[in-house]
């Protein structure tokens, strides 16, 4: 029997949008369960993080943390082999994964260390989930809750990295029964035009006038050859 492969939700707070613009992380959180069943508690990790650098207001706005938040919080380089070892192993959900793992990867970067890719078991980006269930349409977090029916009024408040993880777990369950549905649907519709093909191709057509004007002239030719009268198939009693 294969092991249970853990599945962790993830979410990261940051000083801005571009890690190559020398933006660093102020907040991970991660959401833990043993397995896909989702059986017992979620154990959860939560990490605030000193940038080393300052905190523009624009981000600040948006998940409330401050650079006098992060006086005396560690630095990327003290929290890794945590961070790590709460992730090692397992299949990675994140929403906009590029984004969450493009500054993860480029704090390891920093310390000369492997990119997450090398401790976890699988990457996988909930946003390209969601926009091909609904292309076209709005597929944020809030957006997938509020479709979700599910209440997002904490989080309106501050986007911090934790309670967005544990709201991603509840989009998740979701979007995974969105795809289920999607997968019966296209499956009774696939039943549906095998029946129509099969009964198509049950009925046998008339051949058209030009094809019917066709055969007579070939028979025609074949009886003067011959000598032999051909019985014409569509010729009356």
């Amino acid at each position: 029997m294969a092991a249970a492969v853990r599945q962790v939700y993830l979410d990261i707070e940051t000083t801005g949008l571009k890690p190559e613009e020398g933006h660093r992380i102020v907040e991970l959180g991660a959401v833990a369960y043993l397995d896909e069943e989702r059986g017992g508690e979620p154990r959860e990790y939560r990490q605030l993080v000193n940038p080393q650098r300052d905190v523009p207001e624009e981000a600040r706005k948006i998940h409330g943390i401050g650079a006098e938040d992060l006086k005396g919080q560690p630095t990327f380089a003290k929290v890794a082999d945590d961070f790590l070892a709460f992730v090692k192993g397992a299949k990675v959900y994140a929403h906009n994964a590029a984004f969450d793992v493009g500054f993860i990867d480029s704090e390891l970067r920093r310390l000369d260390r492997e990119p997450l890719a090398a401790t976890v078991a699988e990457v996988v980006d909930t946003y390209a989930m969601a926009r091909r269930q609904n292309p076209g349409g709005a597929n944020s977090l809030d957006a997938l809750a509020r479709r979700a029916g599910i209440n997002v009024e904490e989080r309106r408040k501050l986007h911090g990295a934790l309670t967005d993880a544990r709201l991603l777990a509840e989009v998740h369950d979701f979007l995974t029964q969105k795809q289920d549905d999607l997968s019966l649907e296209q499956g009774i519709e696939q039943d549906v035009d095998m029946a129509q093909a099969a009964s198509i191709r049950r009925v046998t057509l008339p051949p058209s006038p030009a094809a019917a004007a066709r055969n007579r002239e070939f028979l025609q030719a074949l009886r003067q050859a011959s000598g032999v009268k051909p019985i014409l198939l569509d010729e009356e009693d």
